[in-house]
């Protein structure tokens, strides 16, 4: 396609390189891309200055795997929510990114690499949401099972440096090398496994009521209404939203949509942010929309 003219917006990670890279070659050849997308707070809306949004095709480097279908079907969401007809484009669709000859040896090379790393972390992610979904169904952990999860997180690099997991990892070591299993130990693993599975899942079925002076970030869908009507309400009972995670956090509250996103592992950011923090001491909490009282119906 012609690139002369033309605004771009980037999204994602990209096999060409950074997205300084991308943004240089689009540049040099005649287009022009623009930061980010602007909202616009009056009636919820966004402002979009590009003509064309492109999406990344490669793995985040270390950390979870960037999905491009995922984020195409998400933005189709939001330009149609926002009356837009933005042409969505993967990376491998704009020649300037895609062809063999805007790649050197060491870019080619480190796309093998992150292809195979993707496919080694997404083996490694199954087998051990296979074997946790079976500990946490009959509450009870057999030292095959720990020897299983022991040898997926250790086959990946990125899920055995994780600071969730890594955890888990040690737990399983520790259980493979005695005959039986200690019961606080064999408790704690599975509460560990049932939390990768389910950040919101809590052992006792709290139900938090005070908000008065707290602080609070939003994730997910929620039940009660849009993100603005959460807000609002939880404001009006004398909270404070913060836009992200941090250790001054309170509760890190989950719309129904994300709780149930996260039965099946794909928690987001700032669940895995919060799940870091607490493993670091911090007193966040991760409370699911049907737990947090202001918001039950």
């Amino acid at each position: 396609m012609e690139l002369e003219g033309k605004r771009f917006s980037l999204k994602g990670y990209f096999a060409y390189g950074t997205h300084e890279d991308v943004a240089e070659r689009i540049e040099s050849l005649g287009g022009k891309v623009e930061n980010d997308d602007v909202f616009i707070d009056f009636g919820g809306l966004y402002a979009f200055k590009y003509d064309y949004l492109i999406i990344g095709s490669k793995s985040r480097d270390g950390k979870q795997p960037w999905n491009p279908t995922e984020a195409k079907s998400r933005y189709e969401e939001i330009f149609r929510e926002n009356g837009k007809d933005i042409p969505i484009l993967f990376e491998y669709e704009v020649d300037a990114l895609s062809g063999r000859a805007v790649m050197t040896p060491e870019r080619l090379e480190r796309r093998r690499q992150d292809a195979e790393n993707a496919r080694i972390h997404h083996d490694a992610v199954n087998e051990l949401r296979e074997t946790a979904y079976k500990v946490v169904e009959d509450g009870v952990i057999t030292i095959d099972e720990a020897v299983e999860i022991k040898r997926a997180i250790s086959r990946d690099y990125v899920l055995r440096n994780d600071p969730v997991f890594h955890p888990i990892y040690l737990q399983v070591c520790k259980l493979t090398k005695k005959s039986t299993l200690d019961a606080d130990a064999e408790k704690q693993l599975i509460d560990n496994l049932h939390r990768i599975i389910d950040p919101t899942w809590c052992t006792d079925g709290e139900i938090f009521e005070e908000i008065k002076d707290k602080t609070f970030c939003l994730t997910g869908d929620f039940d009660y209404g849009s993100r603005k009507k959460v807000r609002e309400r939880l404001v009006s009972l004398g909270g404070e939203e913060k836009s992200g995670v941090s250790r001054t956090l309170d509760y890190l509250i989950v719309g129904t949509k994300g709780s149930e996103d996260y039965a099946y592992g794909n928690y987001g950011s700032k669940a895995k942010k919060a799940m870091e923090l607490q493993e670091q001491g911090c007193a966040i909490k991760i409370v699911p929309e049907r737990e947090f009282g202001p918001l039950r119906s």
